[in-house]
């Protein structure tokens, strides 16, 4: 059994040092023996993998949130801590620390989602990890390649990697559920918890809301009750603290001057692949519907949170998100789950076809990015890439002030 397990390790090592020089030599090349490394579970593998999220990133020319943010970025060259307000702390949270620091150290914008990425997922998988590690059900190693794909499937990868708040939030607020859910490190998590309101003003209201939710103890029946329940207070909340907690963009997710906040601004196109995208999701309500008597706590916060996206249905961008850390918590929900109940093949079946679907209709979602985005680069060395990196006016040339792509 030593012997066994000293094999394993030694192919694991091998397999690090071969990723790393592939990566360094071509991302894209190490891309295929990454894949095989996950697939035989080699140590480390989903790690490097998370690298090869983060060099993919790097690469993607900023538009929308990524531009948006590029411009507040930039804004801080040449400006001070002491210049920081509580209006900046108000629209963009503590990362506009993080900002002033790097912009005045002459690092790179895109360095920011280098890290970011791959910190993000990596979390990700540290809860999918332990959470495998210490189930009770024994699991062959097809079973947790299965379960790892569900993962990738989804975790909207592109909106985290397009984005450079919401999403590494996202991964934080769900490590600190780990670390007081599985672990019962509750000042650990508070931390987690705080970081990521800190990081994305959403998570101040949504997190205090779904501890409120998640206290009331309700059940399924009561979902949509407590969600009218819930409306009403936030309305009465966002009319009394809404402009002190979310300052500017107030207008922006809540009134009709919102870019995005509306689904009148969609096309029909657009509005049917939004939705369909949505009731990729469906499998994990079916599934908390029919396990919701569970001990599960993963299970009771995946209910939390779809109270909160009824609460917001009307809301594009907001129901968007919710819906979206609503799945990922399913991901975890479901996995605890199954330290109860066992799951039919056809059941997974189903949630990998579903899976499988959503990341179609994102990749319709994102199909002007991807359009643009530089693959040839990709295959060049790492040292060429990070070399490079968007300019303020390279950036200008390709998209519009309101951050979409010229034509």
């Amino acid at each position: 059994m030593n012997t066994l397990y000293e094999d394993r390790l030694q192919e694991s090592a091998i397999f690090l040092v071969l990723s790393f020089i592939f990566m360094i030599c071509s991302p894209l090349l190490a891309l295929l023996y990454i894949i095989y490394g996950i697939y035989r579970q080699y140590v480390g593998s989903v790690y490097v993998f998370s690298l090869f999220l983060g060099i993919f990133a790097y690469l993607i020319v900023p538009f929308q949130d990524i531009y948006r943010q590029m411009i507040n970025y930039y804004y801080w060259q040449g400006k001070a801590i002491s210049d920081i307000d509580i209006l900046d702390l108000q629209l963009n949270g503590i990362i506009v620390y993080l900002y002033q620091f790097m912009v005045n150290n002459d690092i790179p914008y895109d360095f920011i989602r280098l890290v970011e990425i791959p910190v993000a997922f990596s979390l990700l998988y540290s809860i999918f990890k332990y959470k495998i590690k210490e189930s009770p059900t024994l699991y062959t190693y097809h079973d947790i390649n299965v379960r790892l794909f569900i993962l990738f499937l989804f975790f909207d990868l592109l909106y985290t990697a397009s984005g450079v708040r919401f999403g590494f939030s996202l991964c934080v607020y769900l490590y600190g559920l780990h670390l007081i859910f599985d672990k019962n490190q509750k000042v650990k998590s508070f931390f987690f918890l705080g970081f990521a309101a800190c990081f994305h003003s959403a998570f101040i209201m949504l997190g205090l809301l779904s501890f409120f939710i998640y206290k009331a103890k309700i059940s399924f029946k009561r979902v949509v009750l407590v969600a009218l329940l819930c409306s009403i207070l936030v309305n009465v909340f966002l009319s009394t603290f809404g402009a002190q907690l979310l300052g500017a963009r107030m207008d922006w997710y809540f009134s009709s001057k919102g870019n995005v906040a509306s689904y009148s601004k969609m096309t029909l196109i657009g509005f049917t692949v939004f939705w369909l995208q949505k009731l990729c999701a469906l499998p994990f309500a079916f599934i908390l519907f029919k396990y919701n008597n569970s001990n599960s706590k993963w299970c009771k916060m995946a209910l939390v949170w779809l109270t909160l996206s009824l609460v917001f249905v009307s809301n594009a961008v907001f129901f968007y998100r919710i819906w979206w850390v609503f799945m990922a918590i399913g991901i975890y929900m479901f996995l605890d789950i199954e330290r109860e109940y066992f799951f039919s093949t056809a059941q997974i079946r189903r949630l990998v076809v579903c899976g499988l679907m959503f990341c179609f209709f994102n990749l319709i979602n994102y199909h002007s990015m991807l359009a643009r985005y530089p693959f040839r680069s990709l295959c060049k060395p790492v040292p060429y890439i990070l070399a490079h990196h968007y300019s303020k006016q390279e950036v200008f040339k390709i998209v519009k002030e309101n951050g979409s792509y010229k034509q």
